[in-house]
């Protein structure tokens, strides 16, 4: 199928990806030149050797090749072992590491209710608690200080999947409020806001979380405004987003809850913690927490499908 995939592809250029195994890219290098091949005896030029270009892309840089009648596949095999062993060489110098995870059990939350609304809003309430605690302890561990008044501060994401229990985690957190000693601040995030609304929590959101220079957000007029309003020694600032605060949005956090969907979504949130900082983070003091199951099973406790919006569960 990779054979007549290829060879039905006008395309001339082969994306080689590298976290693939090497046994696989140079079989997916073999299949593409193989229908390359068959395309060119059917629609191509006659007497026109293939020349097939292929890319390397990867944090560090990116690296082009052509390889013209390589049947057999050495040279772009002596290639991509070349892009390979400079990345773990690349990878092996880094001497931080920005992020740390840890998985955070979530109790089975159980509920009388029989309508849907309801029986999600209990799950919030439920699930609120947990998250308060975890905010705290994550505070703890990841904040700065700020020069002036000597306050402890944190910027943290808690990410839900959907719109719907993202309103009643918010509300009841707001409900819950913070211990004596701290004060929150919280910010919900979502798609349906007015665009109006969204752009200027965004345009507010873009100013606080630009943190190539640490110490510059204690200098912020509206920021220092909040700081002064209140007696409490530490402030931790929530942002309770669903999948808006991952993609386009340059932000940087100092740790993040995270309600499980896709793969992509949990590489693209943790990208947004120690964005811009150079960090290196303590084994023992993770700053992204992935909840064990997201709010989809806690409402279907006897089982059934849970990772499919996104995710790929299915009913077979």
């Amino acid at each position: 199928r990779l054979v007549n995939w290829a060879g039905m592809l006008g395309s001339r250029i082969l994306l080689s990806s590298a976290t693939l195994p090497p046994a696989f890219v140079q079989g997916l290098f073999s299949a593409y030149n193989a229908g390359r091949a068959e395309f060119q005896r059917h629609r191509g030029q006659p007497g026109v050797g293939q020349d097939i270009s292929c890319a390397w892309f990867d944090e560090f840089d990116a690296v082009a090749g052509s390889f013209r009648d390589d049947p057999d596949g050495m040279a772009f095999h002596e290639a991509h072992t070349s892009f390979i062993e400079r990345r773990i060489a690349k990878l092996a110098a880094i001497k931080e590491v920005r992020r740390r995870a840890a998985i955070l059990p979530v109790a089975m939350i159980t509920s009388d209710a029989n309508d849907r609304a309801s029986k999600q809003a209990h799950i919030g309430r439920e699930l609120a608690e947990l998250l308060r605690n975890k905010a705290v302890e994550l505070h703890r561990n990841h904040h700065s200080v700020d020069p002036v008044s000597g306050k402890r501060v944190s910027f943290g994401l808690i990410r839900m999947a959907n719109i719907d229990p993202l309103f009643d985690v918010a509300s009841s957190l707001y409900s819950l409020g913070a211990p004596d000693w701290c004060r929150f601040h919280l910010c919900v995030y979502h798609s349906r806001h007015p665009m109006l609304v969204r752009a200027e929590i965004e345009r507010e959101l873009d100013t606080l979380l630009k943190r190539h220079k640490p110490e510059a957000v204690f200098d912020i007029p509206a920021f220092r405004e909040r700081l002064g309003a209140s007696e409490e020694t530490d402030q931790i600032f929530i942002v309770l987003a669903t999948a808006v605060a991952e993609v386009g949005r340059d932000h940087c956090y100092d740790w993040a809850i995270v309600e499980p969907s896709s793969m992509r979504s949990i590489i693209q949130l943790a990208g947004r913690v120690k964005r811009h900082r150079v960090f290196n983070c303590p084994p023992d003091s993770p700053n992204i927490l992935l909840l064990d199951q997201n709010i989809r099973s806690l409402k279907r406790p006897t089982g059934g499908v849970a990772f499919c919006w996104p995710g790929f569960e299915s009913a077979d």
